[in-house]
């Protein structure tokens, strides 16, 4: 090959390797903005929240009322009893740091060893929907926002909204009545004696609510059996009937009476 034969196929070669860099730059470059464009941007949790209650407040949705066509804002004000005070492992970073999670579905045998898990009927786990490891002084919402102890209703409401809407009207769960301080409300219904279960239904005074968790426990939400109250006491100079009471018989069983056969 002739010397300018060489020095031309090395031009040739270059301008084919710089035209192969162009290319790769502006292709990638287009890749790139393209790619830019399809991402959207970064929204924060605060910014979340408030787009989330401007859409809420532009809907014209149906909501879910009470016969009155009231919803739960619409409820009358009312106060909660704090809970910590109740929580003997609270602050919970006594012994969680925040860092360390072990998020293994597993029958606790060290701490909480004495806790029955049997809420949601194993369709979910302390860390699922509850808890978050990373902010264990808080419970969490769906939306992994905190939820201060002291508001366990925020939690609960979300799944069993129609208790909630009841709760907050009056037609379920407890006033705190003969309990304004936290320390002497009892924990859990097994606490609650059969003698101060009228005092707990007291409807004088501020418009104070029992949480959720005073009557259910959290992780085993069923209410269990628990002693009736006793009969109310008979006025002085009177005394019980031994006598048996009445028989009131259904409707549909009074003819099969009268006929002398049996219901």
């Amino acid at each position: 090959m002739k010397p300018v034969e060489l020095r031309q196929g090395i031009r040739f070669g270059r301008l084919i390797v710089r035209a192969g860099v162009v290319l790769t730059l502006l292709t990638g470059g287009v890749w790139t903005l393209g790619r830019a464009a399809d991402t959207p941007p970064h929204q924060s949790a605060k910014e979340a929240d408030a787009a989330l209650k401007q859409i809420m407040e532009k809907r014209n949705a149906v909501r879910g009322v009470t016969t009155r066509g009231q919803s739960v804002t619409d409820a009358p004000l009312f106060k909660v009893l704090p809970r910590k005070p109740l929580l003997t492992k609270y602050p919970c970073t006594s012994c969680h740091d925040n860092s360390f999670i072990d998020a293994r579905v597993r029958v606790l045998k060290e701490e909480h060893g004495d806790l029955v898990f049997e809420h949601g009927g194993g369709r979910y786990w302390c860390y699922d929907v509850c808890h978050n490891g990373r902010d264990m002084d808080n419970l969490v919402s769906l939306r992994r926002r905190p939820i201060d102890y002291d508001k366990p209703y925020l939690l609960c409401g979300q799944c069993h909204f129609e208790k909630q809407k009841d709760w907050s009207f009056g037609g379920h769960g407890r006033r705190a009545g003969a309990f304004p301080a936290p320390r002497d409300a009892p924990l859990t219904h097994e606490q609650l004696r059969v003698k101060e279960r009228e005092k707990i239904a007291a409807w004088n005074g501020e418009r104070v609510l029992l949480a959720c968790p005073a009557c259910h426990n959290p992780h085993s939400p069923a209410i269990k059996p628990f002693p009736p109250s006793p009969p109310p006491q008979v006025r002085t100079g009177l005394k019980r009937s031994d006598t048996p009471a009445e028989v009131h018989l259904h409707i549909w069983d009074r003819g099969v009476a009268r006929e002398g056969r049996k219901p």
